[in-house]
């Protein structure tokens, strides 16, 4: 099942899960530290990747700065959300329709970005595998490739992870409220997501829309793994959200890895 949130409601995905990115200079300040990361770990940087792109939100502001932006998600509808973002004149982004188990670059980047979990949507060891394959062809030897992700296992053991939550948004006078339920089968190592929708029409009623994902409830052993499998040495993990090196605390990391 498609996802709602990247479909019917895709122009509410950013109000909602984006939102801190949107106010106070958000978006700059996060793509400060994603451009910090990339060039202490790497001595070229001029092309970059960003894999699962949703609206472009990253990828327009790092164009921005003087890169050249590949991005592609799976989603139809957030690509056409993407490229209809403004764009400076000095600005080269392209947009593309894509798989990440399938995607490679036309051209080799310096940089892949997966950001806000996007990565996760590969929920078994070998949709892991074969996406990070595709990354690495995606990127000249010595590339960067930067996966933004949580440690959901660990969240929930510390007591942080809301496994039922409510969240709202309005656009151009429409209002979705978002309800999710989520359950881990541990076994399996996916967190199952089950998302139901209510979109407000121009009559003043509410659609509903449902729809089921499953993330993959990885930890940095497995993926340290995972990444050396494919090609790639592991240089550091950062964490989200203090910016700093990761501790035994964190649950939120930026990992980052350089192609052998």
């Amino acid at each position: 099942m498609k996802d709602v949130l990247y479909w019917e409601a895709a122009e509410f995905y950013e109000p909602l899960y984006r939102r801190g990115l949107q106010k106070d200079d958000g978006i700059s300040r996060e793509c400060n530290a994603i451009e910090e990361i990339l060039l202490r770990n790497a001595s070229i940087m001029r092309r970059v990747m960003d894999a699962g792109c949703g609206t472009g939100i990253h990828s327009v502001e790092l164009a921005s700065r003087g890169y050249e932006l590949i991005g592609f998600d799976f989603s139809e509808r957030m690509v056409e959300l993407a490229i209809q973002k403004p764009l400076s004149k000095s600005s080269r982004v392209s947009f593309f329709q894509g798989d990440m188990r399938k995607f490679v670059a036309p051209k080799k980047c310096d940089a892949v970005i997966c950001m806000t979990n996007a990565f996760l949507v590969n929920n078994t060891p070998e949709q892991a595998r074969t996406a990070l394959s595709c990354f690495a062809l995606s990127l000249r030897r010595g590339g960067v490739l930067l996966l933004e992700v949580t440690d959901y296992l660990k969240s929930m053991v510390k007591g942080e992870f809301a496994y039922t939550y409510v969240d709202r948004a309005t656009v151009g006078g429409r209002e979705v409220i978002e309800v999710i339920e989520s359950t881990a089968d541990v076994d399996k190592g996916v967190l199952r997501e089950h998302g139901t929708y209510f979109v407000s029409r121009t009559d003043g009623n509410y659609s509903r829309h449902s729809s089921d994902n499953a993330l993959a409830l990885i930890n940095l052993s497995v993926l340290e793994g995972q990444l050396q499998a494919a090609g790639f040495t592991l240089k550091e993990v950062v964490d989200a959200e203090t910016r700093k090196a990761a501790t035994a605390d964190s649950t939120e990391y930026f990992v980052v890895a350089v192609r052998s």
